[in-house]
């Protein structure tokens, strides 16, 4: 849903620096070297995959990790509540642009921040090492209401 400039649509006045911060700090392959890095790759994780994939694959890790590591302003906080409840049990709602240029642009902001004043964390965990099979309450905004999604795992037929 596109309302206009997004980072989805590389138009997003942040775009830029996203990409800088990206060639930076986030490998194609293996960990981050910052807790702050590692945020800024779960939030692009689950942007990526919810419109690439619609929320097609189990973004629990990278939601958890965000929830732990990273404290946002309220407005940031409201937009990934959202995203957060169609991450963790997607029911095909249509999230608009506007959530993810919220939560996106603030921990680009908080990562160039760190990185400007020199003061970026060493990870000390990945996101791959959250754990994604336990039990994860989800809250839904507007129905005021807690249910819980369990990853399923996948039969192989082999």
């Amino acid at each position: 849903m596109n309302e206009g400039p997004s980072f989805w649509g590389n138009d997003h006045e942040l775009s830029p620096l996203a990409e800088q911060l990206s060639e930076l700090y986030i490998p194609m392959s293996g960990a981050t070297p910052f807790v702050e890095s590692e945020v800024l790759r779960a939030a692009i994780k689950i942007h990526y995959d919810y419109y690439n994939n619609g929320f097609g694959n189990n973004m629990s890790q990278s939601v958890r990790y965000i929830e732990r590591f990273y404290d946002g302003l309220p407005a940031f906080n409201e937009a990934f509540s959202i995203i957060r409840a169609q991450a963790l049990a997607p029911t095909g709602v249509d999230i608009p642009d506007v959530w993810f240029n919220t939560v996106l642009a603030e921990i680009i902001l908080w990562v160039d921040a760190a990185r400007k004043a020199d003061r970026l964390t060493p990870l000390v965990v990945e996101i791959f090492d959250m754990d994604s099979t336990e039990m994860v309450a989800v809250a839904w905004p507007f129905a005021g209401i807690y249910s819980s999604y369990e990853e399923e795992e996948e039969e192989y037929d082999g």
